[in-house]
């Protein structure tokens, strides 16, 4: 069953990828609380989209971690996970730099950003070459 369809791995790579950008990470970006509606969150007395962007952050986080573990020991793997991980890393700061513009995050969030700027630096300077 594994790999019955394995010429296809790039294409679904390609499909999947514009599927999840456009069904999740965009909503949830620029429309987390009327993707919310939309999905059948009763907002704002339910707080069980905020327990379910949670979740969601957490398995998104486990998933990139255990990638990042499986490449740290398989070299030409490293420069496709840096680029994303740098790609991360930066929209972060951004995020991190639009809630404290805005002043919609506690002080710890706005602290945040000098540690992912850092951690962006640290990324870039051992990117595999």
């Amino acid at each position: 069953m594994i790999g019955i369809w394995s010429e296809y791995s790039s294409i679904f790579l390609t499909w999947f990828s514009l599927f999840i950008v456009l069904a999740f990470a965009i909503p949830y970006i620029f429309a987390p609380l009327t993707w919310g509606k939309v999905v059948g969150f009763t907002l704002p007395q339910d707080t069980d989209l905020a327990v379910y962007f949670g979740r969601s952050l957490g398995v998104t986080v486990s998933g990139i971690s255990l990638v990042c573990y499986l490449a740290s020991s398989t070299p030409s793997a490293q420069p496709i996970v840096f680029s994303g991980l740098v790609f991360i890393t930066a929209t972060l700061c951004m995020t991190h730099i639009y809630g404290a513009i805005k002043k919609i995050q506690p002080l710890v969030e706005t602290l945040e950003i000098g540690a992912w700027f850092g951690i962006l630096l640290l990324q870039l300077a051992v990117f595999p070459t």
